[in-house]
């Protein structure tokens, strides 16, 4: 929202395109124009994924924008096809790898392929940090002039202040994470383990 709200600041039209949610509607509170969009988030079918580059080249065909700013893998990747066959200027941003690149196997391939052919393509990409922007330079995933890192996602500091420090009478410790592997969810209950002891 604070990236929206100083666009707008700015006097330029943005339209928003993703899945329709609960949150839809803020977006449309805030003054932006919404396109809603079907779109597996997590899925790995490439029937759906493929009819995605043909829905969002609809998309991008009918709202003409001067500028696409895509998020996340699948944007990122069938986002920057589509736009590209209507010559439309692209910038990404890679919010993080997710589970497709640390892994070997068959699925983490295809990605690295697919970013490699779509990222051939944007005029600029962001990194939310050096280790990712590495990786794709290591792998030629992008050229190296596009890649550039930025600080953070746009927290709102002055919205998302600390509370006043204050000691809890017992230590807690806290993880905010989705419960699967590739979070660290085995390492996270180890440590509960060790520190139970």
């Amino acid at each position: 929202m604070g990236l929206i709200n100083a666009l707008k600041d700015k006097k330029h039209e943005i339209i928003a395109i993703a899945p329709e949610d609960s949150y839809s509607h803020f977006l449309e509170e805030a003054g932006c124009k919404f396109c809603k969009v079907k779109m597996d988030s997590r899925g790995a079918n490439p029937v759906k994924d493929f009819a995605l580059i043909f829905e969002l080249l609809f998309i991008y065909k009918k709202v003409r924008p001067d500028v696409i700013l895509h998020y996340t893998i699948k944007p990122n990747i069938y986002g920057t096809i589509a736009a590209t066959l209507l010559r439309i200027p692209v910038i990404n941003n890679v919010c993080g790898l997710g589970t497709v690149f640390l892994n070997d196997n068959l699925v983490s391939k295809i990605a690295g392929l697919l970013y490699k052919i779509a990222f051939r393509f944007p005029r600029k990409v962001f990194f939310q940090n050096v280790d990712d922007l590495r990786l794709f330079s290591e792998r030629r995933l992008i050229k190296p002039k596009i890649g550039e890192v930025i600080p953070g996602s746009g927290i709102d500091i002055n919205y998302f202040k600390p509370g006043k420090f204050k000691r809890n009478k017992k230590f807690t410790f806290l993880l905010i994470s989705r419960l699967i592997h590739d979070k660290g969810i085995i390492e996270y209950i180890s440590a509960i383990k060790k520190l139970k002891k």
